[in-house]
């Protein structure tokens, strides 16, 4: 799978299902590459997402192959766990009255998260 196809299935997954982990777990994920009916993943938490690193690689690898098409011959994955102090997504409500300081700032901890990472764990497993 070329590096073309392989941002298409990110950009898409990431507008269908994984902006919610984001937002609200406190987690992202992304497909590294696919080959041998293998996915190599990489996934970002934060301090907010509570479940353990074998539940986690297990859960998101059956989340990426579910919801995506070119994926669903997998039967394996190749997971790296990365830990951020930062965050992997926020929300804010139409309501919610936000000066521009505080949205500069999720703003500023949201790029803080994506550059300052720790690499924890590589998991491996079949789907």
């Amino acid at each position: 799978m070329n590096q073309i196809e392989l941002n298409r299935i990110n950009e898409s997954h990431i507008m269908r299902v994984d902006k919610l982990y984001r937002m609200h777990g406190g987690l992202s994920s992304r497909l590294i590459s696919y080959q041998n009916q293998t996915m190599f993943l990489e996934i970002i938490i934060s301090n907010r997402w509570r479940k353990d690193n074998l539940t986690t690689a297990n859960q998101i690898a059956k989340c990426w192959k579910e919801y995506n098409n070119q994926l669903a011959n997998s039967s394996f994955f190749n997971v790296k766990i990365k830990r951020t102090e930062g965050e992997t997504g926020f929300v804010m409500g139409l309501k919610e009255k936000q000066s521009k300081t505080d949205l500069k700032k999720k703003i500023e901890n949201l790029v803080r998260g994506e550059k300052n990472t720790i690499l924890i764990e590589t998991i491996k497993g079949t789907l």
